[in-house]
């Protein structure tokens, strides 16, 4: 089982947008989308953890899976919060041109 809070950003409320039409699903993700998560994933991530009993959570530990929003997204989230060490010890994989 699977626990975790839901956090509305003020302001964002037309920053992700979901129509079902037939057997499609369309996204529609606004530019801002990528800073939003950079500067609330931190806190929401506590939220989500203390949940659970772990005020301190290791970052170092916790396995990712990022969802397709795209590379701004991630490259955000990882020049914003990954430690130091991470950073210097993971390479990026050549991006195909």
């Amino acid at each position: 089982m699977v626990v975790g809070p839901q956090t509305m950003v003020p302001g964002t409320e037309h920053a992700l947008r979901m129509q079902a039409t037939g057997s499609n699903i369309d996204f529609y993700l606004s530019i801002q989308v990528p800073t939003v998560l950079k500067d609330n994933i931190h806190q929401c991530l506590l939220d989500a953890f203390q949940l659970v009993g772990n005020t301190n959570p290791n970052w170092n530990d916790l396995f990712w899976a990022m969802h397709l929003g795209g590379r701004t997204i991630l490259d955000n989230i990882y020049r914003g919060h990954a430690p130091a060490t991470t950073r210097e010890a993971c390479v990026e994989p050549p991006r195909a041109e």
